[in-house]
C-alpha cells in the first residue's frame, strides 16, 4: 500500500492483482484521511464501494 500526502488530507492506496480462473484480476483501494476523526474509503471489489467511516475519538 503506497502512502501519501497533500496537504492536511492523508490518502493510502493499494492495487492487487491476481490470477482468477485463468483471468487476471484487478482490486483497488483508496483511503482518504479527510480530519482525524473522517475517512473515506473507494473500493472496487467485490463491487464498488464508497465507505464513510466517523470516529467520536480523534485518531491522532
Amino acid at each position: 500500500m503506497g502512502s501519501f500526502h497533500i496537504g492536511l488530507i492523508n490518502m493510502q492506496a493499494s492495487v492487487v492483482r491476481q490470477m482468477k480462473d485463468s483471468e487476471m484480476a484487478m482490486q483497488w483501494t483508496l483511503l482518504y484521511q479527510l480530519t482525524s476523526r473522517l475517512r473515506v474509503l473507494f473500493q472496487s471489489a467485490p463491487s464498488n464501494r464508497l465507505l464513510f467511516e466517523y470516529s467520536a475519538t480523534s485518531q491522532d
